[in-house]
């Protein structure tokens, strides 16, 4: 199930040239009634650092900034790019989530290890769902090009993957990724040394570790979940750009239970599985790479906004081995 959540986050990875997404919608968090939008703020501020995008960690001996970013364009961020160049210009070291390398060696993997995407042996999609099942992905799917001889033997965890995004944004990831990859190019123009803190072989086994069984019946869920795809992709960028990062999660959260309320125990039990897999746990494991690196001199973390607050979130990790932690002012 975490697929069709990962539209939260936007995408892991996209390349860099020039493009905007042509999605509509409206801003599904100013629609609610104000009594909600307060009873969500008063849950959200409980949360460890739960809003800012860019913040400053201080301890003798090191400095860190930390940014973070959504990953996907928008013309928005231009200001948080400009202010990342300043930092990478003076920083000795610069972290991101991944790398150029770490992209290609992903598509390379993708498109020779067939298993990985494909199902190879075995009954396929239109045996795996019922006949009207097969019809709704297939409708589903004519927005993102993607045939029925090729759809039946995808994997359910990319198809999931694909849906989890509405197809107005797909154009725009085919040609240019978000903060991180303007980031990513400044910091190669400063010949700032960078490091990549995912294994993407981890990764790849996170996304479609779950039994071709548990992938079909999430699959199955999925296809139900007809909300407002574009309005809730409006939403998460707005709330990125307003500094709203916890909220993003939060609010996410909340459409998904009010509007599948038939599944409403399982999805909550899907969506916390999704942040500890793709936020928590990754966190963790990227604090052992980075709090030795960054122990000295100065250094910059480029991460997508959800790794920021909570308990285990970055900052958090930050506070908690002696770092002074504050937003950044400029």
């Amino acid at each position: 199930m975490k697929h069709f959540f990962l539209s939260i986050f936007v995408a892991f990875f996209a390349t860099p040239t020039l493009a905007f997404d042509t999605c509509g919608g409206e801003n599904l968090f100013d629609a609610l009634p104000v009594a909600e939008q307060e009873h969500l703020r008063e849950i959200v501020a409980q949360t460890p650092y739960y809003q800012g995008n860019i913040w400053r960690a201080t301890k003798p001996g090191s400095t860190v900034h930390i940014i973070g970013t959504v990953h996907v364009p928008d013309p928005r961020a231009s200001a948080t790019i400009d202010t990342g160049e300043a930092l990478i210009a003076q920083a000795d070291r610069v972290f991101f989530e991944a790398l150029q390398e770490d992209e290609e060696y992903l598509q390379l993997q993708m498109s020779t290890n067939l298993e990985l995407g494909f199902i190879d042996q075995g009954p396929t999609l239109p045996e795996l769902l019922t006949p009207e099942e097969w019809e709704q992905l297939q409708d589903r799917l004519k927005d993102y090009g993607i045939p029925p001889f090729l759809a039946a033997k995808m994997q359910p965890w990319v198809l999931g993957l694909t849906l989890s995004m509405p197809a107005c944004v797909l154009p725009a990831l085919a040609v240019r990724g978000g903060i991180d990859q303007a980031l990513l190019g400044i910091a190669d123009i400063y010949g700032t040394p960078m490091q990549g803190l995912d294994d993407i072989d981890d990764l790849l086994a996170l996304l479609s570790s779950d039994p071709i069984e548990k992938q079909i019946e999430d699959l199955k869920l999925g296809l139900t979940m007809n909300g407002d795809s574009e309005s809730m992709f409006k939403t998460t960028k707005d709330l990125y750009f307003s500094g709203e990062h916890r909220m993003l999660l939060e609010f996410s959260k909340y459409v998904l239970l009010r509007e599948n309320p038939e599944n409403a125990q399982y999805l909550e039990q899907a969506f916390d599985e999704m942040m500890y897999d793709l936020l928590d746990a990754r966190n963790v494991k990227w604090m052992e790479k980075l709090l030795p690196a960054i122990e000295s001199g100065s250094s910059v973390i480029v991460v997508g906004a959800g790794h920021l607050s909570g308990e285990l979130g970055i900052l958090q990790h930050l506070e908690n081995e002696g770092y002074e932690v504050t937003p950044y002012e400029g």
